[in-house]
Order: structure tokens, then C-alpha cells, then sequence
């Protein structure tokens, strides 16, 4: 074989040895681009993938699928998708406060008011004196006594009250209540608080006519302690109910007690003015009543109570005037006048308000309100007298007060008043 020849076969089999290779190689790429597929897909036959309830595949979670034969509301929704027109009835309404009204959720609520009043009065210790002053001189004998005549009787005094209140209520039906009422009115000797008295002339005496009683000041002081309990009836916002209250009444009364002598002989003259004596009284007693309210609109309601009260008490009056004498037309000097007077006291009367309550912001109150007042005063026991130094001047009571016992004494007030105050819900 010659030289030729046999390079000519080894280059041939380089060829077929490269063209080998080549094709092992390619066989190697694409087999080791296929070889990761496998693997994945291996692996996510291994895990399964999660399944959403109900799923029917093997591994899913039991589906709890309504029975649309037994369950209306699923009958219902089906039953929506064929008639769209129908509504649903089982959607709840978002918002329920836009189409009816809501009270306040509070049960507590606690309210405060503070205020002036304005009215008129009639004071009984002046209307007492008009009528027992002339009984008990009539009961008094001997020629060295006048009887006192009523000439002019006390007239109806215009006075200014404060009053404060503290409220509580429970569910707005039951409320306790605590108030304090407070007058402290002075009154000039112009004006006509005042009883006045004629006395006939005798055989000692000549006539006279002379101030018996008059009144300077007037002070009362009225804590009550009041529970109250409302019930919704018939009409919307009307609430009808019945209270019951403890009362407390301080009053005191200054007073000056005048009277005027002119003796024939000698002539000698007596007045008793100016000088004041405290006349005191406790009372004590309990009132029941009823009571309507009326909300007429949010921030605007009506309140009517009355009520019917009876009260015990104590009194003393006891103080120090002077006396002017004078005879002849010459003053002369002074002398003491001494009252001593203790009685036991019963007043029983209504007392009927009506105001009205306006809201402002939810939490503060205007409230415009009047008072009618009217009661009746009796002793059931009076002692009293006054130590002179010379007995021809005209006394109110001698000993035991039988003109008092047999005189029932009217009372009254009526009274506008203005009350503001705020609320405190919890």
C-alpha cells in the first residue's frame, strides 16, 4: 500500500471520528436541557397543590354545600337570579338610625340648674295679726283697755328667690331630686306690708289709730328631697307618673310690733316704732303629687307637677323695742317693749309648676317655668305677752293666744323663674 493511500484512509477516519463527536455532543446538550424539566415535574407530583374548599380532587377539604331543598335562604338567592326584579329580604339595612329615631343609649343622667325668680306673696304671720289682734282685745276686760279695730289689712308683697337643684335620673323614669329655695327680701316702711288698727276712745283713753304689725324682712329657706317616677303611655314622648317628697322650711320673719296710747289724765302718750323682732320658724313635712311631661320635640318638652304638702313646726318670737312717752307734748324718756311668743304651727296647701325645658347642643337646659303656691297655717297652741313697764298700751296677746288658735291665716306665692343648667350622661 503506498504512502498515499494511507493518509488518505486516516484523514477519513478523523472525519467519521469528528462527524461522531458531534453528534454525541448535541445528544449530551439536549439531553441535559430536558433532564431539569423532568425533576420539576417530578416534584410537583410530589407536593400536591393546595386546594380550595370543597375541592373534589383527592385531598381537598369536605365542602359543606347548602341543601337548596331544605334551606330557604339559598332557595331564596336562587330563586333572586332567575327574577332579578325581586329584593332580597335578607340584606340587614346599613344604616337603621337614618330611618327611625334613637333616644340616648346613657342610663344615667345627672342635671344641675341654677336660677332667679320673680313674684308675689302673702306673708301668713301678717295676715294671722289682722283678725287675732281684734279677737284678743275683745277678750280682754276693764275699763283700761281699747279694742283694736282693723282699719287697713297687709297687702300682697313682691319679692326675688335663687334656687338650685341636682337632679338624677335612671333610664329616664326614675328621678331623685334635691333642690334648695331661697328668699331674702327686705321691705322699706313705704311699702304697705303692714297691719293697721283703729282703737275707740273710753273714759281712759282718747281714740287712736296706730300700726299693729309690720313686716321688715322675709327669709325663707325650703330644702326638698324629691323622688319621681315616669311611665311612657299612649301618645309618643307623653310619660305620666307620681312623686312623693320630704320638705324642710325655714322662715323667718322680722317684724316690728307697734302700738300707740293716749291716755285722758294725765295725758300722757305712747308709740312703740322702729326696733325689729326675729319671729323664727321650723317646718318640717312631706308632699305627694303627680306629674306629667310631654316631649314635644327633641330639644323642647313640657313638665307639670303638683302636689299637696303638710308640714309641722315651731315658733318663737322674742326680741326688743323701744317705746317713745311723752306728755304734755314733752318727750319724757323710753321704755322697753319685751314680745315672748311660742307657738306650735301646722301648714298644709299645693303648690303647682308648670314649666318649660329647652335643649341647647344636647347638654345644656333654658328652663322657664311658673309657681302657684297656696296654703293654710293653724296653731294648735300660742302663748305669749309683752312686759311693759306700764300696761295701758295695746298688746297683740295676752297670755294665751285664743284670738291665734281661732284664726286660720292664708299663705300664697306665684312666682316666675328662670332656671339654666347642663347635663352630664354616663
Amino acid at each position: 500500500m503506498s504512502r498515499g493511500t494511507v493518509v488518505w484512509r486516516f484523514a477519513l477516519s478523523l472525519n467519521k471520528l469528528s462527524m461522531l463527536l458531534t453528534a454525541a455532543l448535541f445528544a449530551g446538550v439536549f439531553e441535559l436541557k430536558a433532564q431539569p424539566a423532568e425533576k420539576k415535574e417530578s416534584v410537583e407530583q410530589k407536593v400536591p397543590p393546595k386546594q380550595a374548599p370543597g375541592d373534589p380532587r383527592p385531598g381537598g377539604e369536605k365542602e359543606n354545600k347548602p341543601d337548596t331543598k331544605t334551606d330557604p335562604k339559598v332557595a331564596e338567592k336562587k330563586d333572586d337570579k332567575k327574577n332579578p326584579g325581586k329584593a332580597d329580604t335578607t340584606v340587614a339595612n346599613p344604616n337603621p338610625a337614618s330611618s327611625s329615631y334613637s333616644r340616648r343609649t346613657e342610663k344615667s343622667r345627672i342635671r344641675f340648674l341654677l336660677g332667679p325668680g320673680y313674684g308675689k306673696m302673702e306673708v301668713p304671720l301678717l295676715a294671722e295679726s289682722t283678725n287675732s289682734w281684734f279677737v284678743n282685745s275683745l277678750l280682754r276686760t276693764g275699763a283700761n283697755q281699747q279694742i283694736a279695730l282693723p282699719y287697713e289689712a297687709p297687702s300682697k308683697l313682691t319679692y326675688v328667690s335663687t334656687a338650685i337643684s341636682l337632679e338624677y335620673a335612671f333610664m329616664d323614669r326614675l328621678f331623685a331630686e334635691f333642690s334648695w329655695f331661697h328668699v331674702n327680701q327686705k321691705f322699706s316702711r313705704n311699702q304697705p306690708g303692714k297691719s293697721s288698727y283703729i282703737a275707740p276712745g273710753n273714759s281712759v283713753y282718747y281714740p287712736a289709730l296706730f300700726e299693729g304689725l309690720r313686716l321688715l324682712r322675709y327669709r325663707e329657706d325650703r330644702k326638698t328631697l324629691e323622688f319621681m317616677y315616669l311611665h311612657p303611655v299612649w301618645k309618643p314622648g307623653l310619660k305620666l307618673g307620681v312623686l312623693a317628697a320630704h320638705e324642710k322650711k325655714f322662715e323667718k320673719n322680722v317684724i316690728s310690733m307697734g302700738s300707740y296710747a293716749s291716755s285722758r289724765n294725765p295725758e300722757i302718750i305712747r308709740w312703740s316704732e322702729g326696733g325689729s323682732i326675729p319671729a323664727e320658724i321650723y317646718f318640717s313635712g312631706n308632699a305627694f303629687g303627680l306629674a306629667a311631661r310631654y316631649q314635644i320635640f327633641e330639644w323642647f318638652g313640657m313638665m307639670y307637677k303638683v302636689r299637696s304638702f303638710s308640714r309641722d313646726g315651731r315658733m318663737n318670737l322674742q326680741g326688743l323695742q323701744i317705746v317713745d312717752v311723752s306728755a304734755g307734748g314733752v318727750a319724757t324718756g323710753f321704755e322697753p317693749l319685751l314680745p315672748i311668743h311660742y307657738a306650735i304651727v301646722k301648714e298644709s296647701g299645693t303648690r303647682h309648676n308648670l314649666e318649660g325645658i329647652f335643649k341647647i347642643l344636647c347638654r345644656y337646659n333654658i328652663l322657664v317655668g311658673i309657681m302657684k303656691e297656696d296654703y293654710k297655717r293653724k296653731y294648735d297652741l300660742y302663748l305669749g305677752d309683752t312686759n311693759l313697764a306700764v300696761g295701758n298700751l295695746q298688746k297683740k296677746t295676752e297670755g294665751f293666744g285664743l284670738g291665734e288658735l281661732a284664726t286660720t291665716a292664708q299663705g300664697s306665692k306665684l312666682e316666675m323663674y328662670l332656671r339654666l343648667g347642663v347635663d352630664f350622661f354616663f
